[in-house]
This record gives structure tokens, sequence and C-alpha cells, in this order.
């Protein structure tokens, strides 16, 4: 089992990075591909083109259609699942990872990682989605 306490210290820290995908800077989906490789083991789908326009989120939910391939959308969230939220103006452009005891890891611009519980984030989710196995 993962100690949610280590998970904090090892990524609490890590700045954001736009396509970042290693511990020096990270994306919000570099952030959920490096945990998933550092503590789980598995290695996610990721694009190879990394050279987005500007408004790549507005473009027919290119975050969704791009990242989930691997994920099945579930009602109720578990240890490890992935939620996408939507922005002011209703487009998917972000996501986060459901640690135990719903807390959620994110990275954002402003703040790089940060850990949030995830009541506190309901109103901007989406969805939430888990592994094909």
């Amino acid at each position: 089992m993962i100690n949610i306490e280590n998970i904090q210290q090892k990524y609490l820290g890590i700045p954001y990075q736009l396509h970042g995908r290693d511990f020096s800077g990270c994306d919000c989906w570099g952030l959920v591909i490096i945990f998933y490789k550092e503590e789980l083991g598995i290695t996610l789908l990721d694009l190879e083109n990394k050279n987005f326009c500007a408004d790549w989120y507005k473009k027919d939910n290119f975050f969704v259609e791009n990242y989930y391939k691997q994920w099945r959308e579930v009602e109720h969230p578990q240890d490890y699942d992935i939620c996408f939220f939507k922005n002011y103006e209703g487009h998917i452009n972000h996501c986060g990872l459901i640690l135990p005891n719903n807390i959620v890891m994110q990275t954002t611009q402003k703040h790089g990682v940060t850990f949030l519980p995830l009541h506190r984030l309901k109103s901007k989710i989406v969805g939430f989605y888990r592994l094909k196995q």
C-alpha cells in the first residue's frame, strides 16, 4: 500500500513545466505518467507530438480523445483513478490523480504539485477514469 505522507514528500515541490515528464517539472498529464511509472510500475500512453497550439483543449475534446484511450469512465472513483476538470469556459483542460483518503494530486502553473481534498474540487470535475486492465 502506498503511504500518502511519503507521496506528499516525494512529489510536493515539483514545479509545473508544460510537457514535462520528470521530477524536474511536469504538467498535469506528466504527473500522472510519473506516478504510474514510479509508484505502480505502469507505463501510460503519451502523445509523441507535444507541439500543441495554444488552444488545443478547445478542439474536439482533444485531451479526452488523446489521453484516456487506456481508461474507462467510472461513476465512483477509487485510489489511483484520474479525474478530468473543466475550465471556466467548460473545456476539459486538466487532470488529477485520486490518492488514498480522497486526496487529489495535481499540478498547476501557479503552484506546481498540490494535494487537495476531492470534495473541494468536485464542482470542476467532469469525470473519473480507471485504467483498463
